[in-house]
């Protein structure tokens, strides 16, 4: 494994170390791990002019693909429940993009619209 020093904010570092204490990670393994995580993504955002898709649980990658349907594929072939992982996007999805939800969506609806 290779060795970098970074300099990054005062904010940012009190950020990210504030997160992890509440997270309950308190070992140097936890902050390499979200550099690593957050420099991959980064990178494939970069280099891939593609979206790519990332399921992690317990604070590893367990899956990468380019579209959901193939990230939830590979998942189902993992035997990884999809409700288990968080996924992340090398793209952000477009603002207001209409959600398909499943059950009473009218009830959703008028929810989100008293809020």
């Amino acid at each position: 494994m290779g060795t970098l020093t970074v300099v990054i904010s005062d904010d940012l570092e009190k950020r990210l170390r504030e997160h992890l204490r509440r997270t309950g990670r308190t070992k140097r393994v936890s902050l390499s791990n979200i550099v690593e995580k957050a420099l991959r993504i980064y990178l494939d955002s970069v280099e891939y002019e593609q979206q790519v898709f990332y399921a992690e649980k317990d604070g590893a990658i367990v899956a990468k693909a380019q579209s959901l349907r193939e990230l939830a594929d590979k998942l189902k072939k993992l035997n990884i429940d999809p409700r288990s992982v968080k996924i992340y996007s090398t793209k952000t999805l477009r603002e207001g993009r209409k959600l398909r939800l499943r059950g009473n969506s009218k009830a959703l609806t008028r929810s989100l619209d008293e809020n």
